[in-house]
């Protein structure tokens, strides 16, 4: 007789015994287990490609194929950290106005680091440093990833930005979550601090050289 497992035929005679029953049982069973194996070490085999490829991403993301996509439509509020730097201060219509000395004297103190935090400066006359918050009108997440939309012009145009996570350092040019404001503005205080000295050490050098060309 024959027997058929998983696509494989066991071929036995007829059964005379009780014993040949048996063995033929046990033949079926041992088909059955080793196609059973195969598959098991093929999804073992998947699944530590799939780690492989996670742990190769910078943000421990996984293939998109791979991930749910969920779309909320929920308002997300972000900080976003701009930092003038010291081409601004200096070579512009709207600098600093300050001496390489009222530059150091300003960075030595929280308070005139602020005073010097709110000058409008540069071309677009925006603030020195500041941290802008905003409420985005919808969130879509995928996987580790969130990002902000914002949807206007009915529709035909859309914006959207990636909202940093909390293992990312602080840094200017990246949305992050508003309740991390507080330690975006003491990073770009600090960060205002260096530029504002490089700033007054630009002044000394230009002083200096226009001193040796007299």
């Amino acid at each position: 007789m024959k027997l058929t497992v998983n696509g494989k035929e066991a071929v036995f005679t007829d059964y005379n015994t009780c014993e040949q029953y048996v063995l033929a049982e046990l033949e079926a069973a041992q088909i059955e287990n080793e196609e059973l194996r195969k598959r098991i070490e093929e999804l073992e085999r998947e699944k530590s490609e799939a780690d492989a490829k996670k742990a190769e991403s910078p943000d421990g993301e996984i293939e998109p194929r791979q991930v749910q996509i969920v779309k909320l439509n929920e308002p997300f509020e972000t900080a976003y950290l701009t930092v003038k730097d010291a081409y601004d201060f200096k070579h512009s219509e709207n600098g600093l106005g300050l001496t390489a000395e009222e530059a150091r004297e300003k960075a030595a103190s929280e308070e005139g680091l602020r005073e010097v935090a709110s000058i409008r400066v540069g071309w677009s006359r925006n603030e020195a440093m500041s941290v802008e918050t905003r409420i985005w009108p919808c969130q879509l997440r995928t996987g580790t990833q969130t990002f902000v939309m914002d949807v206007w012009d009915n529709g035909r145009n859309l914006s959207e930005a990636r909202v940093a996570k909390d293992a990312e350092k602080a840094c200017t040019g990246k949305y992050f979550p508003a309740y991390r404001a507080q330690e975006l503005e003491r990073f770009g205080l600090d960060l205002l601090k260096k530029r504002l000295l490089e700033y007054a050490d630009k002044l000394d050098a230009e002083a200096k050289k226009d001193e040796e060309n007299e």
